[in-house]
């Protein structure tokens, strides 16, 4: 690493290791003969991309809704819902906060000594959701099984690895992000903020959701099964990384990074409820962008200092996304055809919302009125309120 590259040191407000995640970068440019002679100054552009984004995912790391989900995973055991099948943690809310806290804290430093980031390209999982869309932002590995067959190493890359002994995890992040902060031609103020919101996301989704459980596990065995993070969660499989996505925001992130105009950006609400022994999960069919000024606020020294005067249940949600005036909503049930749209603020004669905007307000109708609407009852109040 340049003697002359300012870096960050981690500690507890700084876990994730922004000198370990440079270091890989340095290396890989390195690795080009044709870009080492421009290696300083790509270093320092992307340390200048990455900076505020490391910094974002440090202080996500440790608010309020993120500690509590870390807490869970840590103190929490598995057990098996007898009617549903499904194995979830169950919090133990026998221990003293600060003390648990202390611990998780104490994990997190620990883990950050084991995780190895690298900037690589990555081919899309036959088996998984990023193979309906051709793009994976980021994987957390505890071996190097699937490196050079799923993961593209740059030549002389692999041979710069630790030996895998399982003593160290990886967390492979999606070379486009690398790219945009070197390379584009196309940044712009605003498309740099979108971008550093969307890799911040992406490394807690990995680190809180994936590799914290799986910081224990030294045997290099990728085969493991994560648990539910509760036994009503939206049924998009046992996936720890979208659980912690939506415990900050409470939606889920539909996100592409391109190389050269960096991140692009939407929000997708879930409704999620156990009724008579069976997890209903009902997806929305609106689909709204997320606001800038809001990610903006984000980076905002003052909105920061104002969340950590706030009482705890404000902390807890003072992530969420907020509810945008436009959004792309489904034409019809049974296909992929969107209609660009404003968010609808007309109650029906009942005073009740029309479905539309029931999605529109993060799903805010119970579960029992999709169980009674019947598919052309749906059909048709879906065409009212997108003609």
């Amino acid at each position: 690493m340049d003697d002359s590259l300012p870096i960050m040191k981690p500690g507890t407000s700084m876990l994730v290791t922004l000198a370990c995640i440079l270091s890989c970068v340095q290396r890989q440019i390195e690795a080009h003969t044709s870009m080492r002679r421009a290696s300083g100054i790509l270093i320092f552009k992307l340390w200048c991309g990455l900076e505020p984004a490391m910094r974002l995912a440090s202080r996500l790391l440790t608010s309020t809704p993120v500690m509590a989900f870390l807490r869970k995973i840590k103190f929490g055991h598995e057990i098996t819902d007898p009617s549903t099948q499904r194995r979830y943690l169950v919090e133990d809310a026998n221990i003293p906060m600060d003390e648990a806290n202390a611990e998780v804290m104490h994990d997190l430093m620990k883990l950050s000594e084991k995780l190895n980031h690298i900037f690589t390209a990555i081919g899309p999982d036959p088996d998984g959701a990023d193979s309906q869309c051709g793009q994976c932002h980021a994987i957390h590995y505890v071996s190097q099984s699937e490196f050079g067959e799923r993961i593209f190493l740059p030549p002389g890359e692999a041979n710069r690895l630790p030996t895998d002994t399982g003593k160290y995890h990886y967390i492979v992040l999606n070379q486009a992000y690398r790219e945009y902060f070197t390379t584009s031609t196309e940044r712009t103020p605003c498309r740099d903020m979108r971008t550093r919101f969307l890799l911040a996301s992406t490394i807690i989704h990995e680190t809180v959701g994936h590799a914290f459980y799986a910081r224990n596990r030294i045997d290099g065995n990728e085969d493991y099964a994560e648990p539910f993070f509760a036994v009503d969660q939206a049924d998009i499989g046992p996936e720890l990384g979208c659980a912690v996505d939506f415990l900050l925001y409470g939606v889920y992130l539909n996100a592409i990074i391109d190389s050269c105009s960096g991140a692009h950006l939407e929000c997708w609400p879930i409704l999620s409820a156990l009724k008579d022994g069976e997890v209903v999960t009902v997806e929305s069919h609106v689909i709204s962008p997320v606001s800038t000024c809001w990610i903006k606020d984000l980076f905002s020294e003052t909105i920061w200092s104002n969340i950590e005067k706030a009482p705890s249940e404000f902390q807890l949600k003072a992530f969420r996304i907020p509810q945008s005036s436009w959004g792309a909503v489904r034409d019809s049930l049974d296909t992929d055809l969107w209609r660009w749209m404003p968010r609808l603020k007309v109650l029906k004669d009942d005073g009740t919302l029309p479905i539309g905007q029931q999605r529109w307000a993060h799903l805010k109708v119970s579960i029992e009125v999709f169980e009674k609407k019947n598919k052309k009852a749906l059909e048709e109040e879906l065409a009212d309120t997108t003609a």
